[in-house]
């Protein structure tokens, strides 16, 4: 049993749209379910801060477009929440979106550097990682981000389990 402290923080998503959003939760429960580990809902973090008090308004306040983010390659990483993912490319809509929600949150500022969607958080070999990631082909290479989500979570988020501390704050559908 781990003896680490845990902090509250507040994740900002934008999450997917319909149909690329079925896609992506279909991997994420096949993959769940042969690995052992939870699901979750396919999302993309826009920042993250620690005010829970404030996050409905933050998301009440934010007024943009669906965003439609290119699809680059699927790829793994040694980093826990970047187990299997999918990377896309950064656009001025979604750099846009990321000044707005961290002024709204009170987040500092930072860009975002990375910007994909988890399919799996597990700990596992370096080499069963990329067999995993060289099995999935994608039927698109675009994917259209239509609402934003506030989720209150135990961090740092180093263990499946922890998904299971995952709380929907506010929910926004972008117009």
């Amino acid at each position: 049993m781990s003896t680490e402290r845990k902090k509250i923080a507040v994740g900002f998503w934008l999450t997917l749209a319909r149909p690329e959003r079925d896609l992506f939760v279909e991997m994420i429960r096949i993959l769940a379910a042969e690995l052992g580990v939870p699901r979750f809902e396919p999302h993309l973090t826009i920042c993250v801060g620690s005010n829970t008090r404030t996050a409905r308004e933050a998301v009440r306040k934010i007024s943009v477009s669906p965003i439609r983010l290119r699809i680059k390659e699927v790829s793994v990483s040694n980093k826990f929440t970047k187990t299997l993912f999918v990377r896309f490319e950064r656009s001025a809509a979604l750099d846009d979106l990321n000044t707005k929600m961290r002024r709204a949150a009170g987040v500092p500022k930072e860009v975002l550097r990375d910007p994909h969607v988890s399919l799996l958080y597990k700990r596992m070999p370096m080499s069963s990682k990329k067999e995993l990631a060289a099995t999935i082909r994608l039927p698109f290479k675009d994917v259209l981000f239509d609402s934003i989500r506030a989720i209150r979570s135990e961090m740092p988020m180093n263990r499946p389990t922890d998904v299971n501390s995952w709380r929907i704050i506010a929910t926004k559908k972008l117009r």
